[in-house]
């Protein structure tokens, strides 16, 4: 097996910027400001594997996934 082959997730939770806005819209009321903000950070650190593109799905993944940590920590303080 080739080492620099790394098998890549093909299911996503955020196809798109657009899934990505309505999904924190209707489960956190966050607005599109606010997630292109966190895109804008996770952009900034995004590392891509080795020889390999990065999807654009991995960068929503990747985005929501920090979204929803921060805000769940955030409601556990304010509980």
């Amino acid at each position: 097996m080739d080492k620099n082959f790394i098998e890549r997730t093909s299911s996503f939770r955020w196809n798109s910027r657009l899934e990505l806005y309505q999904y924190f819209k209707e489960n956190f009321n966050i607005d599109s400001e606010m997630v292109d903000a966190t895109i804008n950070r996770v952009m900034a650190g995004f590392k891509p594997r080795m020889g390999q593109i990065v999807k654009t799905q991995e960068l929503w993944q990747k985005v929501g996934l920090v979204l929803e940590e921060y805000h769940q920590i955030d409601h556990l303080i304010s509980a």
